[in-house]
């Protein structure tokens, strides 16, 4: 089981306009873990949604990404394919 705390609440603010962050904790098939986070830009219209989206887009590409020596360099292509795609969908 995975525990996240890092939020402190003053109340000042609805709370739904503070949480536009997003995150996934995955177990990978060899033991190791993936852990995502994504920040939501604050005080973008749909940070939230742009976040949630970062975090499916990479989930989507760990998935998918053989186990070889070219990793980081498909990595970072596949990093930049979806900030390209999320930067139409939210700001283009």
């Amino acid at each position: 089981m995975y525990t996240a705390k890092w939020l402190k609440y003053d109340g000042e603010l609805p709370l739904e306009q503070l949480l536009e962050d997003a995150f996934a904790i995955r177990d990978l098939p060899d033991g190791r873990v993936l852990a995502l986070v994504c920040d939501g830009m604050g005080g973008m219209e749909d940070g939230r949604a742009a976040s949630q989206a970062a975090v499916e887009g990479l989930l989507e590409l760990f998935s998918r990404l053989p186990e070889e020596d070219g990793l980081p360099q498909q990595l970072r292509a596949g990093v930049q394919t979806i900030n390209d795609q999320l930067f139409q969908q939210f700001l283009g």
